[in-house]
């Protein structure tokens, strides 16, 4: 349930995504923080794509 999942996203990743840093991460940590980021990334790439798609039909 959404519920779980808001309290269950801490620190960085709790944040809106423009105010993401990497400040201070290290070692597994900053690794971690990497690829959230990438598939974060991703995934709003393909959103957005969609959204755009959707709307010339």
């Amino acid at each position: 349930n959404i519920h779980s999942l808001e309290r269950a996203v801490e620190g960085v990743y709790a944040t809106d995504k423009a105010d993401w840093t990497s400040e201070g991460l290290q070692g597994k940590k900053l690794s971690e923080y990497q690829d959230i980021k990438c598939c974060l990334d991703s995934f709003e790439n393909i959103v957005n794509e969609n959204v755009a798609k959707y709307k010339a039909k």
